[in-house]
């Protein structure tokens, strides 16, 4: 349907969302974000030279929503993983102008 959202994961280190708008998409190479480092052990940076970062969700490796931040500036942001456990989460990071998906690592 219009604005259904398939989330779809593997197990490399790809990570996609495909959104079904009707003859219009976001440009993906528009939506340019660095999050570092990556394994993380505690403090997560993100980085976005031309996006304003508007959101964050934290999924874990099942797709369950872990944590949500929304209202963020627009410079260089981090945040504490510190409370996560080890292992393999997803952040979609809402844009100005789309949504990606990082796959990161927490130590």
């Amino acid at each position: 349907g219009v604005g259904q959202q398939l989330h779809i994961y593997d197990l490399f280190e790809l990570s996609a969302t495909f959104t079904n708008y009707p003859l219009s998409s976001p440009d993906i190479d528009l939506v340019n974000i660095a999050i570092y480092p990556n394994p993380v052990n505690d403090i997560l940076n993100f980085y976005s030279e031309n996006n304003e970062i508007l959101s964050l969700i934290i999924y874990g490796i099942d797709g369950k929503e872990i944590s949500s931040i929304n209202k963020l500036n627009h410079e260089i942001k981090e945040i504490s993983l510190a409370k996560l456990d080890s292992g393999v989460y997803f952040i979609e990071i809402q844009t100005d102008l789309g949504k990606v998906t990082k796959r990161i690592v927490k130590k």
